[in-house]
């Protein structure tokens, strides 16, 4: 077992057989490994890392064993305790186990079916899992063996963990056929278009599924209709949008446990999608040199995204990165995208920024996009954004972000300094300006700019990118907080405040740098930060967004050697106080330890919601923020 980063090997034994399958747990301290035994079963044992011992399944007080087809560990942790699911060899029953010490416990979690399930997935930051098989009995092919007395029906579920249910129940077909640009559910073996191989499920208050066929991955719109179980099969063709012609199989679709974004992998490349079931959609393709199939993990609360082939190459992206070029998915040209170079060209559109809010109780939608070196707006009535014609904006420089509040008629543009840019030195700055009344419902549209801050950056400046802003209403004062990453890396917090009425602005910078810095929380008058400042230390920052100034004014330091933490962060509800307490433990905790230190209420709700990475409470008076 070996650190990603630093590749160091953290734990190793010697298992005098030959494995084909590993896998870790969520909090790295068990390791089970599967290898094929008697009767050509998969077999796992289960391990602690740490102790080497191994540990033992344990039914009705016996002592067992178990033979699975699958293994997969839930992604996070339950109550500080390890949870599994496993695939029973004929690959009929799903169970669902917890790691007590040593043993291991069925807690009464079954899935079960007549028909072999092809997959189990965790899904949604372990809170559910998804299960599909196919409705009637398959060959190798997962064609029907009898042809003349079979359904064209695959079974898509998903169960919720706690409490156990099943929540949604859905059929699809198992074979598609193509007619033109359509697909739909045929009553025969199509030879051309291989069967359903790879599903996922996104729940947007509107239910979706991802689907994979073949080379052919594409959304099915299912609606939110509440009935036991959704035929999708009748209905198939209205309801699926086919987003993917690939030159090779679909090999897995992931979505993001916020489902914000989908990775779909077609040999060695992936396709990213933001928003995927939004009606304007973006991607960004991403292919590797080796041969043999990408898959793809997010972690670490989307921030990251891990990509790795069968040579066992890893690879890492930041999904915060400010310099990813999302395109606009064109979804004419989905029988060719396989061929089309998706690399930027001249023509080729690029997705910077998107933004939205209500003016004049209208949902209004901003895009900042760049064509070559032509920077363009494109303002949509959300309402209608798929079939209405924008208002378009050409702009006579360089901007990186754009920014609509509600209820105010002015667009915000704002240019940063992107990693690794080649703009001559006089657009190398921070530049925000305001294109008044761009917005404005009665026709008039005139671009008005108006440069409200300019910030000229150092010499040594690597990149400077906006992580937050926010409009405070009040005093029309813009709050813009900017990460100015200088020389070796380093990162600064920067805080500008900007009032739009006399365009006096005041700039604050912290004194000491750090390796990075996330904005937990902003309010009107408060900020709140989490720092990097070293191997696994961190330190909470609050700050007090004022008229005309911003003040620290209290930080709490903490190591955490795992990926767990416990923080309490209790603001002042009035800018004339300066009362601020931050405090930060490292889980495990036990009940008696939270109600000691941060009273019964507060302690119930740190230990209710056990299963995340990282709990932070805010408190502001009598509220939680």
């Amino acid at each position: 077992v070996k650190d990603y980063k630093t590749l160091e090997v953290i734990h190793e034994m010697s298992i005098h057989k030959e494995i084909e399958k590993v896998a870790i747990s969520a909090d790295g301290s068990i390791m089970a490994f599967g290898f094929i035994a008697s009767q050509s079963n998969m077999w796992f044992e289960v391990v602690n890392i740490d102790s080497h011992k191994k540990l033992y399944y344990k039914q009705n007080e016996k002592i067992t064993l178990q033979a699975s087809e699958e293994f997969k560990f839930c992604p996070v942790m339950h109550h500080h305790h390890v949870i599994f699911a496993t695939l029973s060899s004929n690959r009929t029953q799903v169970k669902v186990w917890k790691i007590e010490g040593d043993q291991i416990r069925d807690i009464n979690h079954i899935i079960a079916t007549q028909h072999k399930i092809e997959s189990i997935e965790w899904i949604q930051n372990g809170s559910k899992i998804l299960v599909w098989w196919r409705k009637y009995n398959a060959d190798k092919l997962n064609h029907p063996i009898d042809q003349n007395n079979w359904m064209n029906k695959c079974q898509v579920e998903i169960w919720n963990l706690q409490p156990w249910q099943c929540m949604r129940s859905f059929q699809v077909p198992s074979f598609i056929s193509q007619h033109y640009h359509q697909y739909m559910a045929c009553d025969h073996v199509d030879q051309y278009l291989p069967p359903l191989s790879v599903v996922n499920y996104i729940d947007h208050g509107t239910d979706y599924l991802v689907l994979g066929y073949g080379n052919i991955a594409g959304l099915l719109s299912i609606g939110n209709k509440n009935s036991d179980v959704i035929n999708c099969v009748n209905t198939f063709e209205d309801n699926f949008y086919p987003l993917l012609r690939c030159n090779h199989s679909i090999g897995n679709i992931v979505v993001s446990d916020d489902q914000s974004f989908t990775s779909i992998s077609a040999g060695r490349d992936l396709y990213l999608f933001k928003d995927i079931t939004s009606p304007l959609k973006f991607y960004i393709k991403i292919s590797q040199v080796n041969d043999g199939d990408l898959r793809a993990t997010f972690m670490f609360e989307n921030k990251r995204l891990f990509i790795y082939d069968d040579a066992i190459i890893l690879h890492e992206y930041d999904m915060q990165d400010a310099n990813w070029q999302w395109e606009i998915f064109q979804p004419l040209a989905i029988d060719s995208i396989a061929n089309q170079d998706m690399e930027t060209s001249e023509n080729q559109s690029q997705l910077l920024d998107i933004s939205s809010a209500y003016v004049d109780n209208t949902p209004m939608r901003v895009y900042l996009i760049k064509t070559g070196d032509t920077y363009q707006l494109k303002v949509y009535d959300s309402r209608e954004a798929t079939c209405t014609t924008p208002r378009n904006y050409t702009l006579d420089q360089p901007y990186d972000q754009c920014l609509i509040v509600d209820d105010l008629k002015s667009v915000f543009i704002i240019r940063t300094h992107p990693n690794n840019s080649h703009r001559p030195p006089h657009y190398q700055n921070v530049v925000i300006t305001e294109l008044k009344n761009l917005l404005s419902q009665d026709g008039d549209h005139q671009q008005e700019h108006k440069i409200l801050w300019k910030y000229d950056l150092p010499h040594d400046t690597w990149s400077a990118s906006i992580k937050s802003s926010r409009y405070r209403n009040r005093d029309h004062t813009l709050i813009v907080i900017i990460n100015i990453t200088e020389a070796y890396k380093k990162s600064r917090l920067m805080v500008a405040l900007i009032n739009l009425d006399h365009g006096r602005y005041h700039i604050y910078q912290d004194s000491d740098n750090c390796e990075e810095f996330e904005c937990i929380y902003m309010d009107e008058d408060c900020l709140v930060t989490n720092h990097t400042i070293g191997l696994h230390q961190y330190t909470i920052n609050c700050y007090k967004l004022g008229h005309d100034s911003t003040q620290q004014l209290a930080s709490g330091k903490f190591v955490r050697n795992s990926l767990t933490l416990a923080c309490k962060i209790t603001l002042p509800t009035t800018l004339s106080t300066h009362d601020v307490q931050v405090e930060c433990r490292p889980r495990p905790f036990t009940e008696k330890e939270l109600t000691a230190d941060w009273g019964t209420k507060d302690g119930n709700l740190f230990l209710h919601y056990t299963t995340d990475v990282a709990i932070i409470l805010i408190e502001k008076g009598n509220q939680y923020v």
